[in-house]
């Protein structure tokens, strides 16, 4: 982010071209989803839903880099969404090229926070995660 700033006096002078440590606050920021950038395929993203595998145009707002920890994923890269995905939707992190929707899949949890989605007629297994709240 680039942010430009005048300053007036002050005991140390800061000279133009500079680099300074800051923090920016964002006010209100409202509450987003986030899914790796992994599982989205143009403006799209394979879901598993009542143990079928669908597909959801999704609107990026932007793109996030860095790891959000509490998701339990080693994924750096983000895009965060500008409407939610529906409640419940399983989001397909791996495979989704070679997984044909509607075909039938059965989510499997792993550790909690990620959960596995496997084809039922499809090897190898197929990862995804809950939908971010």
């Amino acid at each position: 982010m680039t942010v430009y700033a005048e300053l007036s006096g002050g005991a140390v002078p800061l000279a133009p071209g500079r680099f300074v440590r800051g923090t920016v606050d964002a006010g209100d920021a409202a509450p987003r989803q986030a899914i790796p950038r992994r599982a989205v395929r143009g403006d799209r993203v394979y879901v598993v839903r009542d143990g079928r595998v669908q597909q959801r145009e999704v609107k990026p707002a932007f793109n996030l880099a860095g790891s959000i920890e509490e998701l339990g994923l080693p994924d750096t890269a983000w895009v965060v969404l500008a409407e939610p995905l529906p409640e419940g939707d399983l989001v397909v992190l791996d495979g989704s090229r070679s997984l044909p929707v509607g075909a039938p899949a059965l989510a499997v949890g792993s550790d909690g926070n990620a959960l596995r989605a496997e084809a039922i007629e499809r090897r190898p297994p197929l990862r995804a995660e809950e939908r971010v709240p």
